[in-house]
Formats: structure tokens, C-alpha cells, sequence
């Protein structure tokens, strides 16, 4: 397995490392949401997908190309 792929599997087990990564990744999200040099949205998603799956963010698009 690569070490890439190793370093994937070892966050998704570990919710010690899952939760602060996610939090501290929307937490950056909403700080670049006022600071013009991080992509705020960016980090938002990163967080999202990190505490509560891909398939949560696949509801979110599915709403919103149903709203746009």
C-alpha cells in the first residue's frame, strides 16, 4: 500500500485525529471567508467531507443543482 493511501486509512479510523482535522479545517474555511487569500470554501469542504463522509457532501450537491 502506498503512503499515501496508509495515511488516508489511518484518519479514517481514528476519530482522535478525524475531529480536531475537520474542525480545524472549517475553521480555516471560515476564517479565509474574510481573509482574501485562503479559498474559504475550500477548507469548509475539506472539513465536511473529513467529519461526516462523502456521502453527506453528495446530498449537499444534490440540492444544490436542484436550487440552481
Amino acid at each position: 500500500m502506498k503512503k499515501k493511501g496508509r495515511m488516508l486509512e489511518f484518519v479514517r479510523r481514528h476519530s482522535y485525529v478525524k475531529i480536531p482535522l475537520g474542525l480545524l479545517c472549517i475553521l480555516i474555511g471560515f476564517i479565509g471567508g474574510f481573509i482574501p487569500i485562503f479559498q474559504g470554501w475550500v477548507f469548509v469542504f475539506f472539513g465536511c467531507t473529513i467529519l461526516f463522509g462523502y456521502g453527506f457532501i453528495k446530498k449537499i450537491r444534490r440540492f444544490v443543482r436542484r436550487k440552481v
